[in-house]
C-alpha cells in the first residue's frame, strides 16, 4: 500500500475525529451555558423578596387582595414586579429561548398567578386600561394632538406574554379580553 495514501487516510480520519470531538465539546458547553442561564432566571424569581411575597400571597392567602386599596400600594409594586418577571419568562418561551421542558420549573407559579381570582381581576383591569389608552391615543392622533400611535395592543399591554400564556393554558377565558386582543392585533 502507498504510504502517502495511508498518511492521507490517517490524517483525514484524525481530522474527522477531531471535528466530531469539537462538536461534542461545543454542544456540551452550550448545554452548560443554557443550564446556567435557566438557573439565573430561576434564582431571580425565587430569591427576589417582592416576587416570593406575591407567590406566597397567592399560595396561602384566601383573601381578596385586589380591591380599592390596591392601586398605588406597595402590593401593586410587588405584583407588577412578579408579573413582569413571569411575563419575561413567557416571552423567553415564546421566542423559543426557553424550552418546554425548562418551563416545567415555572409552571406551578404560573398556574397560581393565572388561576388566582384577584390576579385575573387585576389583569382584566390592565386590559381595559390599555384598551382605553389605545382609544385615547387614536383620538389624539385624529385630533392632530399627537402623531404617536401604538401599532397594536401588545405594544402597550405590560404583561402581554403572560396574558397570552394564561389564555393558551385556559386559565383566562374572559371573552372580552380575547376580543380586545384579537381586535387590536
Amino acid at each position: 500500500m502507498n504510504w502517502e495514501l495511508m498518511t492521507f487516510a490517517l490524517s483525514t480520519a484524525l481530522a474527522i475525529i477531531s471535528i466530531v470531538f469539537v462538536g461534542f465539546q461545543i454542544k456540551n458547553n452550550t448545554d452548560l451555558k443554557r443550564t446556567e442561564y435557566v438557573e439565573e432566571i430561576s434564582e431571580s424569581v425565587h430569591f427576589d423578596e417582592r416576587i416570593t411575597e406575591v407567590i406566597y400571597l397567592l399560595e396561602y392567602e384566601e383573601s381578596n387582595w385586589y380591591n380599592d386599596d390596591f392601586h398605588d400600594s406597595d402590593l401593586e409594586v410587588k405584583v407588577d414586579a412578579a408579573l413582569s418577571r413571569y411575563d419575561f419568562i413567557c416571552y423567553l418561551e415564546h421566542k423559543k429561548i426557553l424550552k418546554k421542558d425548562e418551563m416545567v420549573i415555572y409552571n406551578y407559579e404560573l398556574k397560581m398567578i393565572l388561576r388566582n381570582d384577584s390576579m385575573q381581576q387585576y389583569l382584566l383591569f390592565l386590559c381595559n386600561w390599555c384598551a382605553k389608552v389605545m382609544d385615547d391615543t387614536k383620538e389624539r392622533v385624529d385630533q392632530k394632538k399627537s402623531d404617536i400611535i401604538p401599532k397594536s395592543f401588545t405594544e402597550i399591554f405590560p404583561f402581554w406574554y403572560l396574558l397570552k400564556k394564561g389564555i393558551d393554558m385556559g386559565y383566562i377565558q374572559e371573552s372580552w379580553i380575547i376580543e380586545i386582543i384579537n381586535k387590536r392585533l
